[in-house]
């Protein structure tokens, strides 16, 4: 679901496990404007909205997409 340009979104995304918690970390200095959006961009939310439809999430909302 995540666009693909030059993979460096999709490849720097890493799961991490501590116990029973589940943390997705980026390595991506930009993957926070691709996932959530900015003023003159849309947001894509690949990761926000994997997260939505297998569980709980309570993180940050993505802008909204137009």
């Amino acid at each position: 679901m995540a666009p693909v340009l030059d993979g460096d979104y999709r490849d720097g995304i890493d799961v991490r496990v501590d116990g029973d918690r589940v943390f997705l970390v980026d390595d991506d200095e930009e993957a926070i404007f691709k996932e959530y959006g900015t003023s003159t961009t849309p947001a894509h939310a690949a990761v926000t909205d994997a997260a939505r439809s297998r569980g709980k999430y309570s993180g940050w909302k993505p802008r909204s997409r137009r």
